[in-house]
């Protein structure tokens, strides 16, 4: 049975994020912006897959949808616990950049950064989406701001080290074209600092301009809509 949420506004899915993330705090605006985004196509949805495991953001889900929630645990490299066409959307928000290729032990097969994991991972969510059915998929940014001060640091690039990779907005639209996906929108967004704040950014983008390079998308997270067609 479907239940009865509470109402969608900023104060209020903010104010819920005061004590159901307080470990994170620093993802509280990611997750209230990237729900907004979504509400539109979450006001009808029956069944809803939020992958990679519980986090605050399924309790918002939880709070907020009067779906029925599912976001259990499993190596997203392999078959995910679900039938076909089984969810109306799927959340995969810092996700792919968390997933290993599948390991393997011939030679031909031993290449670093093969996406195999990622692919998987996104041939699974197609499976068990319904047909028209919505994926919200967020991921770092590699070409931001951020990581661009980063590098200009002498640090590593990746905003978060231990991550197994980093995309760009490129990237994105590579893995889920070959997904089969029907991509909606494609873009960087505003998650976190992004550079560490303004003066920054606007010094890297005045680099940029000078030495002819764009200033689109450097924003520090990169934020998905596609559909099963």
């Amino acid at each position: 049975m479907l239940r009865d949420p509470r109402p969608v506004t900023t104060a209020n899915l903010t104010e819920f994020l005061k004590d159901a993330n307080t470990a994170e705090p620093w993802h509280s605006r990611r997750y209230v912006s990237t729900f907004e985004t979504a509400w539109p196509f979450m006001r009808s949805a029956q069944r809803i897959l939020d992958v990679g495991g519980r986090s605050p953001f399924t309790s918002m889900l939880e709070a907020f949808t009067p779906a029925a929630i599912s976001c259990d645990s499993y190596d997203l490299r392999g078959v995910f616990p679900y039938p076909d066409a089984s969810f109306d959307v799927v959340f995969c928000l810092e996700v792919i950049d968390h997933i290993k290729d599948r390991e393997a032990t011939g030679v031909g097969t031993l290449g670093t950064f093969t996406f195999s994991g990622v692919e998987n991972c996104l041939r699974e969510i197609r499976r068990v989406l319904k047909p028209g059915g919505l994926l919200v998929l967020t991921t770092p940014n590699v070409t931001s701001y951020r990581s661009l001060r980063n590098s200009l640091e002498h640090r590593h690039p990746f905003q978060y080290a231990p991550h197994n990779r980093e995309l760009s907005i490129p990237d994105v639209e590579r893995l889920l074209t070959s997904a089969d996906f029907s991509i909606d929108r494609l873009s960087a967004v505003n998650a976190w600092s992004n550079g560490g704040g303004l003066w920054w950014r606007v010094r890297i983008a005045l680099l940029l301009s000078l030495l002819g390079y764009s200033t689109r998308n450097r924003d520090d997270d990169i934020l998905a809509l596609a559909r099963r067609a």
